[in-house]
């Protein structure tokens, strides 16, 4: 069960905006930075993207801090739908994707934290699933970046994935082909773009790199346009792909800094898409059977992540 969280604000509504942010707090993010921030007000419930947590070195553009909190949204929607509060999504306009482009190119102060979405909460209709497979499945996913088994992701496998984590908000594209494994795996080893720790981890834990191997399964997830907002809709998407890798049983592990990479997305995108914008590369693969899972990364508590919409966003 959800603690309550300690926001001052009144009205049976806090219990389920509690319930949302417990489980999206818990997304993956660029470095573990959890770059994201809930204001409540009412039956209000804001999600802001916090800039001065972006990694300029890995992470210059802002992309992937986006995308992270575009992945912070579909746990909140997903914890929705499993607690079976009703929510409406209101999304920025243009007008307000061009102020959180202004403060990503500075022209913003860099401390602002602008607003990426709006969810309205309505009615509970039932009773809460605190354990439906989704929520237990969200709650144990990890970055388990120690190197995959020799056994091979197979094309029918990537295809499944693809298939499942395709949706409007972006396409996924499974790379398939021995020659086309071999030439994406060498346009990422070839520049040293693979090696991507989170902070904090240890060459014990992630297995020194994140190097493209034989045998690893390539996704490539891509935008029809390349803005702010697609950032964030990409995270959206990723989310739902790395809940389609977990049901086959395979880790996932976003190769972030190779995104960052014209050359990289420009190489990416030569034979695999027909048009379109490269958003991200994942390389999934099945863990050896008895591996001690890792320890859980460090999360900012409850009560950090969920404040009242009086609040500043630090």
């Amino acid at each position: 069960m959800v603690r309550r969280s300690a926001i001052a604000t009144s009205g049976d509504v806090v219990p389920e905006a509690a319930r949302l942010v417990d489980v999206a707090r818990l997304a993956p993010s660029i470095g573990n930075t959890q770059p994201w921030a809930w204001r409540l007000d009412g039956r209000v419930l804001d999600l802001h993207a916090v800039l001065r947590r972006r990694l300029a070195d890995r992470d210059p553009s802002g992309r992937h801090l986006l995308a992270s909190c575009g992945v912070a949204l579909h746990h909140a929607l997903l914890a929705a739908r499993e607690h079976r509060v009703d929510v409406a999504l209101e999304s920025p306009d243009d007008a307000g994707w061009a102020r959180v482009g202004e403060a990503l190119d500075g022209t913003a102060h860099p401390d602002v934290a602008p607003r990426v979405a709006r969810l309205v909460l309505g009615t509970t209709r039932s009773t809460a699933a605190d354990g439906s497979l989704v929520l237990r499945s969200l709650r144990q996913r990890s970055t388990d970046r120690r190197r995959f088994t020799s056994w091979p992701v197979s094309d029918s496998v990537l295809g499944q994935v693809a298939e499942v984590a395709h949706t409007p908000l972006a396409r996924v594209v499974p790379v398939t082909g021995r020659v086309t494994r071999l030439r994406v795996q060498h346009l990422v080893n070839r520049i040293g773009l693979g090696t991507d720790p989170d902070a904090g981890a240890t060459p014990a834990t992630v297995g020194g790199t994140d190097d493209v191997h034989p045998g690893d399964g390539l996704l490539v997830m891509a935008t029809d346009e390349d803005r702010p907002r697609d950032w964030f809709d990409s995270g959206r998407a990723l989310g739902g792909l790395w809940l389609a890798a977990q049901a086959q049983g395979l880790t996932v592990v976003p190769i972030s800094r190779a995104v960052e990479s014209h050359e990289v997305r420009q190489g990416l995108a030569h034979g695999l898409l027909d048009s379109g914008h490269v958003q991200a590369l994942v390389r999934t693969g099945w863990q050896p059977l008895g591996r001690a899972q890792l320890a859980r990364t460090a999360r900012h508590s409850l009560d950090e992540v969920l404040r009242p919409g009086t609040d500043p966003v630090a």
